[in-house]
């Protein structure tokens, strides 16, 4: 999901206003310093959503904001930060003292930090939204709060500040299943660049794994009264290989095909046992659920539930067996 907002849209009195008290506490509350001149202030914010995290791009002429303990005892959930400067001189001014972001540096912190971010030229970040309780177990000490200085000039401040750019780039282009997905990659990227736990780079193997997998079953359930959904059809529509589909499924004991064929039989024997589907023939129902062969779905039926579709409901609900 996405939102976007620009204050040219709004009459020049209104903009400031507007982007001070709804769109700052948008993504969590900051407050923004004083209202600059309000003809020449600017300011844009796009937004989008993936599941449990946030992809996020702002830019401003406001030249600085704060995190107070006002704006922190708003918070329901804790959640770690990445800004990603878009511009040089980005500043951030904690307790412990100031962190300066060159363009492509990064810098993380807490929901739970005070903290002042400011820039002569006004601010502009890119940032990564992630829940602390996903980042925890993979960081040594199980403590990502920060703050945290990630210059671009290294390895792994490149590598990710480009998997940044490169997610933002296809999140419109993708399912947001798909988008939480990445950017759980994203964000154990980002745990290894914090310092990942020796169990913690277990977890990132397996929490990659588990999401694709994951991916995969939502994707059948979406497409289950589908004819046509097979492994291939699902590894091009999540942009992985076929056999990257049965391997991930391999630790459930089911393979694909298994799979499908024990939803799709779930399904029809739920509506089988449903009274608002009786005006529908057992064949059409079959036919409904992506089954294209009837003799295939009576046999594989009554070796699920050990009688016929037709019998089961008449028992259930005394209509007549087709």
């Amino acid at each position: 999901m996405r939102y976007r907002f620009s204050a040219e849209a709004l009459p020049v009195t209104e903009r400031f206003p507007y982007w001070r008290e709804v769109i700052c506490p948008e993504y969590y509350s900051l407050t923004p310093d004083r209202c600059p001149d309000a003809g020449t202030f600017t300011a844009w914010n796009d937004f989008r959503d993936a599941g449990r995290f946030g992809l996020a791009q702002s830019e401003t002429s406001v030249c600085g904001r704060s995190r107070s303990a006002s704006d922190i005892a708003q918070e329901t959930k804790e959640y770690v930060t990445l800004y990603h400067a878009k511009r040089d001189a980005q500043s951030f001014d904690f307790d412990a003292g100031e962190i300066i972001l060159d363009a492509g540096d990064m810098c993380m912190v807490s929901t739970t930090q005070r903290f002042k971010s400011c820039s002569r030229d006004g601010l502009a970040f890119r940032t990564l939204i992630v829940p602390t309780d996903f980042l925890a177990p993979l960081v040594t000490g199980g403590s990502p709060r920060g703050p945290f200085h990630l210059r671009s000039s290294t390895p792994i401040g490149k590598l990710l500040g480009a998997s940044l750019d490169s997610a933002w780039s296809q999140m419109l282009n993708i399912s947001e299943d798909l988008g939480e997905a990445i950017l759980a990659n994203v964000a154990a990227l980002l745990a290894v660049a914090c310092g990942t736990s020796k169990d913690g780079t277990c977890v990132v193997r397996h929490s990659a794994a588990q999401l694709r997998s994951d991916l995969i079953l939502r994707h059948i359930e979406r497409h289950l009264a589908e004819p046509g959904l097979t492994p291939d059809h699902a590894a091009r529509n999540l942009g992985i290989s076929t056999r990257q589909v049965h391997a991930l499924l391999e630790p459930s004991g089911e393979t694909f095909a298994r799979h499908v064929t024990r939803r799709r039989l779930e399904a029809c024997r739920i509506a089988l046992k449903d009274p608002s589907f009786s005006h529908r023939s057992v064949t059409d129902i079959a036919l409904g659920w992506g089954f294209n062969s009837l003799a295939t779905f009576y046999r594989a039926f009554r070796a699920a539930y050990g009688v016929a579709p037709g019998d089961l409901r008449a028992t259930s609900s005394g209509i007549t067996a087709d």
